[in-house]
């Protein structure tokens, strides 16, 4: 039961919230700003569903160890840190194509 119990809350979570929060914008068209983010964390989810599987199905079948526990923390740890410097890059880039009549508003601001 808790596999599953995760497994259906996360899916019920990532498309239900995906759905509210496109709707919630509007008529107006939908554009991901920053894919780079948005493709890390799509990879991720995959991930975290074959690991699942691996873990539950492969490796220690019905049960899961401390290896495997570690090494799913370990993961989501390194998905923040890489959620986090794909999103530092993104905004990087962006500083760079500013011209520089909107530099100067900025530093007004």
């Amino acid at each position: 039961m808790g596999p599953s119990t995760i497994v259906g809350s996360a899916a019920f979570n990532l498309l239900v919230i995906s759905g509210v929060s496109v709707l919630a914008v509007g008529d107006e068209p939908k554009k991901i700003a920053d894919l780079g983010v948005f493709a890390l964390t799509s990879v991720a989810s995959l991930w975290a569903y074959i690991w699942m599987y691996l873990c539950l199905s492969i490796f220690s079948q019905g049960s899961v160890t401390m290896v495997e526990g570690w090494l799913t923390l370990a993961f989501f740890v390194i998905l923040i840190v890489s959620a986090y410097g794909a999103d530092r890059l993104n905004y990087h880039q962006q500083e760079k194509l500013k011209t520089i009549e909107e530099r100067e508003e900025d530093e007004k601001k």
